[in-house]
């Protein structure tokens, strides 16, 4: 610490966060250049002073790094309250001890899991003589790290200081990191902590609060929905008996665990290391052209892979984060125009909520990219944003690969609307052979899942030669650009017709007023199956009728929706998916209120 202490500031990052506590909006100190594409209509940016480049991302503590090369420069801005980085280094101390102490007296780390054997070997998918790090044959494993390594610590709290802080507390406390979505509700956190089984567990439904305190204590380690005292193992439900911790010994480079949004079915465990996010934001700062001075918005959970990415890249370089709660359009909407925020990160459905938040008005020039991931953007989406000003990356990525795989660049999604552009550097992603379903091989790729409560680990499956099979389907065109046309596992066979439910939606989302849409299929006596849909839009300002003419108009007969309903919002999962499992289990009624097609 002491040689923290005994750094010079920089008088420029002095001014930066008293600007940013007085609730001024901050000007960057560095040079972020120009952006990576622009659209012709674009005002030009103008360059700003060059800041030292800070050297590529590596494995590492990265908070530790960068709050030693930019102590007082400004981490977080949160509500009311601003931290710089060694303000934030200092809370991660604070909550390594923290889960070191809770920790303790819960027994070696080596030896089998539960369930196992010894002598058991997991499944490996590698050749012989190329297994990856940290999956070396039984008797070669790599020696157990510090104390609490191979134990799981989850974090449920919302986007902000004190979960960035957890994060690498937990990390320094050798444990993996599992955060979880702030607002899950109960059955879906006994679910989640069921998957992930943590040693200890940090809650506290306060910390979204702002804390006017300067020392600004974090929560303390859970063991319960509404208990914070520490102790080993969790409960999340009284009448369950206390849960065993899962032990990664099997997979030592696993330190991040994620669910997925169970968007199509029930959520999985995925087990990455933070090389795979260093590889990732390698690739995102590349594709991107990102620098130090850029000032991100946080406005996803950190439970989100798209969130979890964002901190990583932002903590890497030594960018800002400025962070909501919750998602707040309107608070969104004033940072972009006050030039708080050079980039975000969202979902369509934000994007949507943000545009309506503007009003009309234009994002300024300093406004630089927002993400689009998550689920598909539609064309009608992307021309509105264009037009208000906020230049799109859509990008195709999932928990497994540590978020993006393929992102395109501004330019390129105005002149090729529907694309999500290249693989990122160092990734591949092909058609599999005979097929439109999509695989990915290269850095980013998760090491582990656990697909049910109570499994064990297991190995992600790749082939021979490293490829994942994910369940999009898609194609690359001659310049190299992905497509993305679906998932394989909601194909509907209706009359002898195979029909992706996402060709349907996409046609639907081209109605204006329609702000997005889930197609899904019922049996049927007669087709097989059927397709029914339903959009998200104004009931007063749009009957199902009109978008029955809207897809005569666009649609052959086999891939029009027999039913129709309009809802003012689709339910939606913790991530911001549209929910299809929960649309689709209601059955065909839910999507009443229309003639057959």
């Amino acid at each position: 610490m002491a040689e923290r202490d005994a750094a010079a500031q920089p008088r420029q990052s002095e001014t930066r966060v008293a600007d940013e506590r007085a609730g001024r909006s901050a000007t960057a100190p560095a040079g972020a250049g120009e952006p990576t594409a622009r659209s012709k209509d674009r005002p030009r940016r103008t360059r700003r002073p060059a800041r030292p480049r800070r050297p590529a991302p590596q494995v590492g503590d990265e908070l530790r790094a960068t709050a030693a090369a930019v102590p007082g420069d400004l981490a977080v801005a949160c509500e009311d309250r601003c931290w710089t980085w060694r303000e934030l280094d200092d809370a991660a101390d604070a909550a390594a001890e923290l889960s070191r102490d809770a920790v303790v007296g819960l027994g070696p780390v080596a030896g089998p899991g539960d369930g196992e054997k010894p002598g058991d070997e997991k499944p490996s998918h590698e050749k012989p003589g190329h297994e990856k790090p940290g999956h070396e044959k039984p008797g070669h494993e790599k020696p157990s790290g510090p104390p609490g390594s191979g134990f799981v610590g989850a974090l449920s709290l919302p986007p902000g200081p004190a979960a960035i802080a957890t994060l690498f507390g937990l990390w320094r406390a050798g444990l993996a990191a599992a955060p979880l979505h702030h607002r899950l509700a109960d059955a879906e956190l006994d679910h989640a902590l069921r998957l992930v089984r943590p040693a200890l567990w940090f809650s506290n439904d306060r910390a979204a609060e702002p804390d006017p305190d300067p020392d600004h204590e974090l929560p303390a380690p859970s063991t319960g929905l509404a208990t914070l005292s520490p102790a080993p193992c969790p409960a999340p439900s009284a009448r369950d008996r206390p849960l065993v911790p899962l032990r990664l010994h099997q997979f030592p480079e696993v330190e991040v665990l994620l669910l997925t949004s169970g968007a199509s079915g029930g959520p999985k465990a995925v087990g990455l290391s933070r090389a795979a996010f260093a590889a990732g934001t390698a690739a995102s700062v590349q594709r991107l052209s990102l620098e130090p001075s850029d000032k991100w918005g946080l406005c996803l959970s950190l439970g989100h892979v798209g969130g979890l990415a964002l901190v990583l890249r932002a903590v890497s370089l030594g960018c800002s984060i400025r962070c909501w709660p919750r998602f707040d359009a309107e608070a969104v909407a004033t940072a972009v125009l006050a030039g708080a925020v050079t980039h975000l990160s969202l979902v369509p459905t934000m994007l949507w909520q943000l545009l309506d938040a503007l009003a009309g008005r234009t994002a300024p020039a300093s406004f630089r990219c927002v993400l689009v991931g998550g689920a598909a953007l539609s064309p009608a989406l992307l021309e509105r944003a264009v037009a208000a000003g906020l230049p799109v990356a859509p990008t195709w990525g999932m928990t497994e690969t540590a978020s993006q795989i393929a992102t395109a660049p501004p330019a390129l999604a105005e002149r090729r609307p529907g694309t999500v552009g290249p693989p990122l550097p160092g990734i591949e992603a092909r058609a599999e052979p005979g097929t439109r379903v999509l695989a990915v091989r290269g850095p980013t790729l998760a090491s582990m899942v656990v697909r049910r409560p109570g499994e064990e680990p297991k190995a992600l499956p790749v082939d021979g030669d490293g490829w994942f099979r994910t369940a999009d389907l898609g194609r690359a065109d001659a310049d190299g650009n992905l497509w993305i046309e679906g998932r394989a596992d909601d194909a509907v066979v209706t009359g002898g017709v195979t029909v992706a439910p996402s060709e349907v939606e996409q046609a639907i989302q081209t109605l204006p007023g329609v702000s997005d849409a889930v197609v899904f299929g019922a049996p049927d006596e007669v087709w097989g199956h059927t397709l029914h849909a339903v959009v998200e839009a104004n009931p007063a300002a749009l009957a199902p009728e009109d978008v029955h003419r809207h897809c005569r108009a666009r649609l052959s007969r086999a891939r029009r929706p027999s039913t129709i309903r309009i809802v003012e919002s689709l339910p939606r999962t913790p991530t911001g998916k549209a929910d299809r499992a929960a649309v689709a289990k209601s059955g065909p009624k839910a999507a009443g209120g229309g003639t057959p097609r």
